[in-house]
């Protein structure tokens, strides 16, 4: 008799250090760096939702020309659960088995299909961003593409290096994309202006899989379908006080970006400003 385990996909854990960046109207940066990767290690069995996020605001300077700095703190997600991974809990609604070939055509069919709907996932996220902005008294942010392609730019090279941060290994981070792509779009809300944020999540097709304890054979595998992704984006987004703040936060625009590789990593970037 075989006897049949449940595990949980497993992934990268990163650990992140709180992030802080802000601009004042002299023009001066400040900027610290969070704690480098932990890089590599497979988390215990549990879904992988990986979450950080960044902000920039800068404040014009007042009345008699007294300069005000106002400074946001960011304290991106680390360690919740599962040596630094958020736990995501919708329940997969697809479940399929069978023999070796078959599971494999059918894991590579729901990895195609998502590939060929990020657009449309993008647009499911944008659309539950603004429900959650509405719910709190806010407008509604506008999809901007040039930001979105941004967005799109940078999860594709997390997921060709194979890193999950807001700074590439070079050290840019997204101030300096918006730079690179000439983007220079920004909200100003009386003396205060903000210049943009980031929020990233990593997740994957596959919920979670069945396998053979004896020989390690995947016995079947259960998927989660674009809603259901897009749902447990923003829930995680909005359970977590900084990414929380990115969505709140007064910008007026946003783009998201989703690249998804061969082996079923969903990188989604969404960038505001």
């Amino acid at each position: 008799m075989r006897r049949r385990l449940t595990g949980r996909f497993a992934g990268r854990a990163v650990s992140l250090a709180p992030c802080h960046k802000y601009y004042t109207s002299g023009g001066a940066m400040h900027f610290q760096e969070p704690a480098p990767l932990s890089g590599g290690a497979p988390v215990s069995p549990g879904p992988l939702l990986l979450e950080c996020a960044r902000r920039c605001v800068k404040v014009k300077s007042g009345v008699r020309g007294a300069l005000y700095a106002a400074i946001v703190l960011l304290f991106a997600i680390a360690a919740l659960l599962a040596g630094g991974c958020l736990d995501a809990t919708v329940p997969a609604t697809e479940t399929t088995g069978g023999d070796g070939a078959a599971l494999e055509a059918e894991l590579q069919g729901r990895i195609e299909h998502v590939q060929n709907n990020a657009v449309t996932l993008a647009t499911d996220i944008h659309a539950l961003i603004n429900a959650e902005r509405a719910a709190n008294g806010l407008e509604p942010l506008q999809w901007d593409q040039a930001l979105a392609s941004i967005a799109y730019g940078h999860s594709g090279d997390m997921a060709a290096r194979d890193y999950f941060d807001h700074l590439s290994p070079e050290g840019d981070d997204f101030a300096d994309r918006y730079e690179e792509a000439g983007y220079d779009l920004e909200t100003q809300v009386g003396n205060t202006v903000y210049v943009g944020g980031e929020n990233l999540l990593l997740t994957n097709v596959v919920r979670s899989y069945t396998y053979e304890q004896e020989s390690g054979e995947v016995l079947e595998y259960a998927y989660s379908n674009l809603e259901e992704i897009a749902s447990e984006a923003v829930k995680g987004w909005m359970e977590s006080p900084d990414h929380r703040e990115n969505i709140l936060t007064p910008f007026t625009r946003e783009g998201i970006g989703i690249y998804v590789t061969p082996d079923g990593e969903i990188y989604i970037t969404e960038n505001f400003s």
